[in-house]
């Protein structure tokens, strides 16, 4: 059983696992798909290699990610947003338009409740 790695890059390495595998792509697959060979992937995986930034960023596009995921220090928020994001980019105008008008009467309670903390 692999150990699991600590600090920001056995964190970051998680991350990469997991856009790997949210792509349905085994570490020999995606090795192959960024020309980096059969075991590259895996090397990475267990912390034996750690690619630049250039081939970090090769290797999540070909999952359908990007760097931004990667580094987004809180994957389970990062996955949130992005659900939040998609919902309104299939929303038609008028829909829109609603969320713009919720949004200003939250900013504007936000507003008026700093004010009665003062």
């Amino acid at each position: 059983m692999k150990e699991k790695s600590h600090g920001e890059r056995g964190r970051l390495i998680e991350r990469l696992v997991a856009i790997r595998k949210r792509a349905g792509l085994t570490a020999k697959d995606l090795g192959q798909r960024v020309n980096r060979g059969d075991c590259y992937i895996s090397h990475v995986e267990s912390g034996k290699y750690f690619p630049t930034v250039d081939v970090l960023e090769e290797i999540v596009k070909e999952c359908g990610s990007s760097l931004s995921e990667l580094f987004y220090t809180d994957f389970n928020s990062y996955k949130a947003d992005m659900r939040l994001i998609d919902s309104v980019r299939i929303m038609d105008n008028e829909g829109k338009e609603a969320l713009l008008r919720l949004f200003k009467i939250l900013r504007d309670k936000a507003d008026d409740a700093k004010v009665e903390e003062k």
